[in-house]
């Protein structure tokens, strides 16, 4: 939507600085149309239906990538100003500056700026995906950068996202188990794959401190989310769920360096996980 079609691959090296990236932010600052969206307010949300919604949702799809490009391309301009000398790709002399990769930066901060802005959350709702990655967007730009404006929206996304699907996790904590057998694939993903501890993880990575905090109240308010991963074990166990088994391997880790003792108990007590963490690690070590 945002993008020419080309025969190259824009996120190779010798593609930085080639003006894809700058094409696709003037594209949606200057010709993205808003369809009245950007004129909502809390008080006058215009009609959306199912198609439109989505039509929505895939033009935020689009600005977001831009924005995770323009961010990727400031890491690998930075990459190439550090290293040339081994990478030995030919790129204009402007791309190994400064100047050159802070304009990255601002230009993807610009278009996570706009897209809230014209696109307002309260009016469309959106997939906790697309919510996601807006945040970590502003958590890489924030670390980058040094913006501190940067790391407290992306916080406010993340702590605003997962406060709102900690109340389907108390419903879903509250169903028998035959009624769990007909959640939909995305239920079955954040709830029974451990996808939310997922999301979870996607925000102690960026802010330890603020994520640790908001887990502790939750867990607190009787979500058991440390239970999210024995399900998960079970899911691995006997649907063989790929999702599952990505999420135990990648987020346990991070849980266990946040929470050491809470980890090694839980550890103790739920011997299938145990066994499924144990032969996912050595799957992915071998």
């Amino acid at each position: 939507m945002a993008y020419a079609l080309t025969p190259i691959n824009m996120l190779a090296y010798k593609s930085v600085g080639s003006g894809y990236t700058d094409k696709a932010y003037r594209n949606i600052t200057e010709h993205y149309r808003w369809g009245g969206l950007d004129k909502a307010t809390p008080g006058n949300v215009p009609y959306y239906d199912e198609t439109a919604a989505r039509m929505v949702n895939s033009t935020r799809i689009s600005i977001v990538e831009a924005a995770q490009n323009l961010i990727k391309e400031a890491e690998m301009a930075a990459d190439l100003k550090e290293h040339n000398d081994s990478l030995k790709v030919d790129v204009p002399a402007r791309v190994m500056t400064d100047g050159f990769i802070a304009d990255r930066y601002n230009k993807a901060r610009t278009l996570l700026h706009l897209m809230e802005q014209k696109l307002p959350w309260f009016a469309v709702n959106a997939s906790f995906s697309i919510i996601e990655d807006t945040a970590s967007a502003y958590f890489t730009i924030a670390h980058a950068t040094g913006n501190s404006d940067d790391m407290k929206r992306g916080s406010q996304l993340m702590e605003q996202l997962l406060t709102n699907y900690a109340q389907y996790m108390r419903y879903y904590n509250s169903l028998s188990a035959d009624l769990k057998g007909c959640l939909t694939n995305i239920d079955d993903y954040l709830y029974q794959d451990a996808g939310y501890l997922k999301l979870f993880e996607t925000y102690m990575l960026a802010n330890p401190s603020a994520a640790k905090k908001l887990f502790v109240k939750l867990d607190k308010q009787g979500l058991n989310l440390w239970y999210g991963f024995e399900r998960a074990a079970l899911r691995v166990l006997h649907s063989r769920s790929a999702s599952a088994a990505q999420n135990i391997v990648y987020s346990f880790p991070t849980y266990a360096r946040m929470f050491p003792k809470e980890a090694q108990d839980f550890l103790m007590k739920h011997d299938n996980f145990y066994t499924v963490m144990t032969q996912l690690m050595e799957q992915s070590n071998s």
